[in-house]
């Protein structure tokens, strides 16, 4: 418990709680790790989901974007290459959000 109290970060907290018992010990170590993957599994679904609407929702915008320069001004050099590189710099940034947080999961 003084490790616990003690937490700087969340790593130390999860350290901390790892060792404490979970309230439900009579149940086989096989299901115990069963639910905690589930429930891994469920907020990584939960964080993809969130992930994916933000991209979508980013890439809607910059395309209606997109679409109304063309047709206020014509293309121009500008605007065909500064859309396409602001939605794959948009797109690096998010995926580079879901591995990193792929790896601490």
């Amino acid at each position: 418990m003084q490790l616990a109290v003690a937490a700087r970060s969340r790593e130390d907290v999860r350290a901390a709680l790892r060792d404490l018992p979970l309230g439900w010990n009579d149940m086989p170590d096989g299901l115990q790790t069963a639910v905690r993957s589930a429930g891994r599994m469920a907020a990584r679904g939960v964080l993809f989901l969130a992930i994916a609407g933000v991209w979508f929702v980013f890439s809607m915008v910059l395309l209606l974007a997109f679409t109304i320069a063309l047709i206020v001004d014509g293309p121009s050099l500008v605007e065909v290459v500064a859309f396409p590189l602001a939605w794959l710099l948009g797109t690096y940034g998010l995926l580079r959000l879901w591995l990193r947080d792929g790896r601490r999961a």
